[in-house]
């Protein structure tokens, strides 16, 4: 097993585009040629890499990448750690699913644009099956550099695919394992580029290869149907990409909704009228009427604006009333309450103080279902805004505040 060894300060990287999420860490998933020609397994690792993924004519590029820290020359070792080969495969079956949840649960890094792949890559793949697990010492101490061989099978095709794909394994402060997904420092990537470009690997590469091409002379068809999942996956990325982005957008705002309407709490007063006034739809003479205000009905006022407007709580809504009708309560009441009385409860016993009409609704303009007169008791249901509400011949009513004792 590898000592342990420094790490290089890794470099500041900004966040990936879906364009650039496999170009930016194709050297230690895959390393050639070999998924150029394994086209199925584009559908996971490189849909979106672009032209920057080396190529057989293409090695001068990797070998002109050097570690600092010597690259042991053993032979890979086959299925022979049980614990990687288990964190292996959930994660593996957990891909072949598009359980990105359990991905992210298994690793130390799931972006979005990696996220989006796995899912709509998982549509079009009914299952992996058939894990072989070829393993190097890995950079760091306790760390494994894993080819994954694996069958796979496109969604209403019974044709079993050979496919390869690699993960990079890593042991955290505590023992236990995780699949690292997260960007290397160069000299760890120049060591694992060395690692997956030694003989045995490339071997294992070029046989897979080999199984692949000719599982594609026995089902010419294949082909076809690969191209066309791989366009139809990068439009499901992108359409999967752009609502999320939309879902962050709305919840965005909604938080700043929410912390708006908690400031504007945060910062109201209470207020009551010094008469009986229009309470208006928006802040103006001409707007709709919402009902009228009692001399000294209470409400919670919001902001007092420059135009000589009060915007205020009313039943629940918002509602305006002229500034110059209003004045604070000093000793601040609960709501529906006038300056210096108590708060009433739900369920206590109300009296009225002089004959009053009893209204269906809370205002003055609505019906009146009938008179109290002075003494009548009631039982309270609430009161909100200057009203009390209570039960009357089997219905709801409301009687002025003011009016109660």
């Amino acid at each position: 097993m590898a000592t342990k060894r420094t790490r290089a300060p890794k470099k500041a990287t900004p966040k990936a585009s879906a364009k650039d999420i496999i170009t930016n860490n194709y050297r230690y998933f895959i390393v050639g040629g070999l998924f150029l020609v394994l086209v199925i397994v584009l559908v996971v690792f490189l849909l979106t890499r672009g032209t920057d993924v080396a190529t057989e004519e293409n090695q001068s590029g990797i070998e002109a990448i050097t570690s600092s820290v010597e690259v042991p020359k053993d032979k890979y070792e086959t299925d022979a750690y049980p614990n990687v080969n288990t964190i292996c495969t959930s994660y593996m079956n957990a891909m072949s699913v598009g359980d990105s949840d359990t991905m992210a649960s298994l690793s130390n890094a799931l972006s979005d644009e990696r996220r989006a792949f796995f899912e709509a890559q998982a549509q079009y793949i009914s299952q992996y099956t058939d894990y072989h697990f070829y393993t190097k010492a890995g950079p760091e101490e306790n760390s494994y550099l894993v080819l994954v061989t694996y069958s796979l099978q496109i969604v209403g095709d019974a044709n079993k695919l050979p496919a390869l794909c690699s993960l990079y394994v890593c042991t955290d402060g505590s023992g236990t394992l995780y699949i690292n997904n997260s960007d290397l420092s160069e000299n760890d990537e120049a060591y694992i580029l060395a690692l997956a470009s030694q003989d045995d690997f490339k071997q294992l590469q070029d046989g897979v290869q080999l199984s692949y091409n000719e599982a594609l002379e026995k089902n010419p068809d294949i082909s076809a149907r690969v191209t066309e999942l791989r366009g139809q996956i990068n439009s499901d990325v992108q359409a999967k990409l752009e609502a999320r982005k939309q879902a962050e957008t709305e919840a965005a705002a909604a938080q700043a909704a929410e912390e708006a309407a908690a400031a504007a709490a945060a910062a109201a007063t209470t207020v009551k009228t010094t008469d009986v006034v229009n309470i208006r739809a928006s802040a103006s003479t001409e707007a709709d009427s919402l009902g009228k205000t009692s001399q000294g009905q209470v409400f919670t006022r919001y902001e007092v604006m420059d135009n000589g407007w009060s915007r205020v709580d009313y039943n629940g809504q918002e509602a305006y009333i002229k500034t110059e009708y209003l004045e604070e309560v000093n000793d601040t009441p609960s709501e529906g309450q006038e300056a210096g009385s108590t708060a009433r409860e739900a369920g206590s016993t109300i009296t009225v103080k002089e004959n009053a009409n009893i209204r269906t609704a809370p205002n003055t303009d609505s019906d009146s279902l009938g008179k109290a007169s002075a003494g009548d008791t009631f039982t309270l249901i609430e009161e909100t805004n200057g009203w009390c509400k209570f039960s009357y011949n089997g219905q709801d009513a409301y009687i002025r505040s003011d009016l109660i004792k």
